[in-house]
């Protein structure tokens, strides 16, 4: 199942390092390049086997002085409501 949602920085013009962790498990750790200065969130995907009921993503910076912030997501081409990143899976 695919699972994406957008990640807010506001110091992008650096190109911070990130962690993305589903469900307390290492998803990916990446810098945030964004290619213009028009606006400072990327939409991360990536594809994985979610269990049915609450699962969590969250996003931390590999660096203690960058705040990284949830935007938007989406389970397939459902978009889901989350608050900071928990939300319930109803697919087995």
């Amino acid at each position: 199942m695919r699972l994406s949602f957008d990640i807010k920085c506001e110091d992008h013009i650096t190109q911070p390092a990130y962690r993305v962790l589903v469900n307390g498990e290492l998803i990916a750790e990446r810098d945030f390049v964004i290619p213009s200065d028009l606006f400072s969130h990327y939409a991360f995907s990536c594809n994985l086997d979610l269990p049915a009921g609450e699962n969590k993503f969250t996003v931390e910076s590999v660096n203690t002085d960058v705040s990284f912030t949830l935007g938007q997501a989406w389970l397939g081409d459902t978009k889901i409501n989350h608050k900071g990143g928990v939300f319930y899976n109803e697919d087995t």
